[in-house]
């Protein structure tokens, strides 16, 4: 029974941090905000807005109940929506591509950071669809222990990828701005393809 419990939550854990690691919106903002504020936890701050999202999504798709495939018009809003969120938050961080000196660098408010990282995991399409779909297979199929392991491996993921990050920052002079790169790049290319699926579903 225990050595259930344990394979189970650890499964969890393995999906939770499967699901953070790679390459998005909200890992994007992640770096930004570590490299671009005085304190590395300003990414951390980010990462539990996401998560907290993702709380909301599964409560959401838990009380739907089954499978969710939006029509065409309302996936065209949501992948918009989208594209507009990660071209703004792209444009925010290009603001920042000249280091600011430690005199001009402001305070970390790490509210804004919460709502940043809230505020783009509620739209981003990615989070939306695989939570109505994928998702609600993974709540329906699981227990509460998975779960649990679940939003552990997401834990982990936002403490130690801010601190990994920061730690570069600190050690390699180039790591600023290749950081910055990294989530630019993210946001960019995630907005491109958003509105090439936007004119997809239109012309289709």
């Amino acid at each position: 029974m225990v050595l259930e419990i344990l394979i189970s939550f650890a499964a969890g854990i393995l999906l939770g941090l499967s699901i953070a690691a790679p390459p998005g919106p909200v890992n994007a903002l992640i770096a930004t905000h570590v490299v671009t504020k005085t304190k590395w936890w300003a990414g951390t701050f980010v990462g539990s807005g996401a998560m907290t999202a993702d709380a909301i999504f599964l409560v959401i798709t838990f009380s739907i109940g089954t499978a969710v495939h939006p029509a065409a018009g309302a996936l065209m809003v949501i992948y918009g929506l989208g594209a507009c969120v990660m071209f703004f938050f792209a444009h925010k961080a290009s603001k920042a591509w000249e280091r600011p000196s430690v005199e001009e660098t402001q305070e970390t408010k790490l509210t804004h950071s919460y709502l940043t990282g809230l505020a783009v995991a509620m739209t981003n399409p990615y989070q939306i669809l695989w939570w109505l779909t994928a998702g609600l297979a993974f709540i329906q199929s699981v227990g509460i222990v998975i779960v649990a392991g679940f939003f552990t491996g997401i834990v982990i993921w936002i403490i130690s990828f801010p601190f990994a990050l920061d730690y570069a920052r600190k050690r390699i002079e180039k790591a600023y701005k290749a950081i910055l790169l990294f989530a630019l790049a993210t946001l960019v290319v995630l907005g491109v393809w958003l509105v090439a699926q936007v004119v997809i579903l239109a012309i289709g």
